[in-house]
C-alpha cells in the first residue's frame, strides 16, 4: 500500500509492499546482439507504421520516443485522452524476465541471500550454466534446429500484453522444454526456501504463469479502437513479415540479475554456458 512504515516506524517488508517500478530485481535471460538488433528493428517497423497512420489521421500525433527499461514516468501518468503512441524500449534494455523477485533480494539478510544464491548456483550448474567468475571464456549458446532437448527459443510473433491492460508490445517466444523445467526448479527453490521473503515472492496475487516474452515497446494513450487496430496489425505483421523468422533459433548469452543488484554480499549473479559446452 501507500504506507511504507508500521506503527513504530518499522519498514514494511518488501513482499508486503506494492511493486515500485525501477526498484525491482529479477533474474533475466540475456540474448545475443544479433537477436537484440533483430527485435529492435521489428519494433521500429511497427512504430513507423503507427507514426505514418497517426500522422495522417491526427495532426497532433508527435510519434513515440524510445524509453528505458520501465518508463516509470509514463506509467505513473494518467494516459487517458492522450495521443496514441508506440514508445519502443531502448535496445540495451531489452531482456526476458525469468524470475521476478521485486524488492525482496535487496532487503534480505546476508545469510538468507547467500543461501538463495547457493541454491540457484547448484540448480543452474546441474543444467550446464555456471557462474561467470568460474568460466570467463564463453560464447553465446547455440542449439541445433529442432532439438527440443536443448535450451532454445523460437520467435512466435508480436502481440499486445498483458491480456487485460494491453499496454505493451511484446515478442512472444516458444521456449524449449529445458527452459520450462529450469523455471519450475527455480520456482520450487523459492517456494521451499527457509527465507520468508523468498517464499512470499511466489505467493503474490496475480502472479501469472511464466510466458517467455520480451517487452519491445510501451503503448501510451489512445482508445480501445486504437488498441484493437494495433492488435490486428500485429497479428498480420506476425503472420506475414515474421514468416521467415519463426524457424530462427534465438541465441542465449546467459542468465543474470536485472534491476538493482543486491549489494549485501559480493556474489556472482551471471550464469552462462561455458565455451567448451557449445554445440
Amino acid at each position: 500500500g501507500d504506507a511504507q512504515t508500521q506503527e513504530e516506524g518499522t519498514r514494511v517488508p518488501a513482499w508486503l509492499r506494492d511493486y515500485t517500478p525501477g526498484l525491482n530485481s529479477y533474474l533475466k535471460v540475456e540474448l545475443d546482439d544479433v537477436t537484440l538488433d533483430r527485435l529492435h528493428g521489428l519494433t521500429q517497423k511497427v512504430r513507423a507504421r503507427v507514426d505514418l497512420t497517426r500522422t495522417v489521421e491526427d495532426k497532433n500525433y508527435a510519434g513515440g520516443d524510445e524509453v528505458g527499461n520501465n518508463d516509470y514516468q509514463s506509467r505513473k501518468k494518467n494516459t487517458k485522452g492522450r495521443p496514441f503512441k508506440v514508445k519502443p524500449r531502448s535496445r540495451h534494455s531489452l531482456h526476458m524476465t525469468f524470475f521476478f523477485a521485486g524488492e525482496v533480494p535487496c532487503e534480505l539478510p546476508p545469510d538468507e541471500l547467500r543461501d538463495w544464491h547457493s541454491e540457484l548456483t547448484e540448480c543452474f550448474r546441474e543444467s550446464g550454466l555456471y557462474p561467470a567468475s568460474q568460466f570467463p571464456e564463453t560464447k553465446p549458446k547455440k542449439t541445433a534446429a529442432g532439438n527440443d532437448n536443448d535450451f532454445s527459443f523460437h520467435l512466435v510473433g508480436l502481440s499486445l500484453f498483458p491480456p487485460k491492460r494491453k499496454n505493451l508490445i511484446v515478442a512472444i517466444l516458444e521456449a524449449s522444454p529445458p527452459w520450462h523445467e529450469l523455471h519450475n526448479k527455480v520456482m520450487k527453490i523459492a517456494k521451499q526456501s527457509t527465507s520468508e521473503g523468498i517464499r512470499e515472492i511466489t505467493k503474490r496475487k496475480g502472479k501469472p504463469k511464466w510466458t517467455a516474452h520480451i517487452t519491445l515497446a510501451n503503448i501510451v494513450g489512445g482508445t480501445k479502437e486504437d488498441s484493437r487496430e494495433l492488435s490486428s496489425y500485429l497479428e498480420n505483421f506476425s503472420q506475414e513479415e515474421l514468416n521467415n523468422e519463426k524457424d530462427v533459433l534465438l541465441t542465449t548469452r546467459c542468465i543474470s540479475m536485472g534491476g538493482p543488484v543486491p549489494d549485501q554480499l559480493d556474489l556472482d549473479w551471471t550464469f552462462h554456458f561455458p565455451a567448451d559446452e557449445q554445440s
